[in-house]
């Protein structure tokens, strides 16, 4: 069995219609995140892997979110056709609101 890949990063989950960005608030709700207004404010996770499972699993399905890596400032959504947990690079827009915030650590 091939060892398993992962995606290292700094990556948040963005509601694409808002503009904000997703903390999870530490309860166990099946949304369990409140909209925060930076990225610096934001829940950070250190895979593409983790995140992409979380935006499938944690997240509201009905609304458009994406992930963006902090570092390199890709964006990525949900890859519907290919199913859970894949997510594809977002196609640009250049009328898409962009991260905001360094969200050092």
């Amino acid at each position: 069995m091939l060892p398993k890949q992962e995606t290292p990063g700094r990556f948040v989950i963005q509601d694409i219609k808002t503009g904000s960005y997703l903390r999870h608030d530490g309860t166990g709700l099946d949304h369990p995140y409140d909209d925060v207004n930076s990225s610096d404010d934001a829940t950070v996770w250190r895979t593409l892997e983790h995140v992409s499972y979380v935006l499938w699993w944690y997240v509201d399905m009905h609304s458009p979110y994406r992930i963006i890596d902090l570092e390199t400032g890709d964006r990525f959504v949900k890859n519907k056709a290919r199913g859970i947990p894949h997510v594809m690079p977002e196609p640009y827009n250049p009328e898409l609101l962009q991260p905001q915030g360094g969200n050092k650590e």
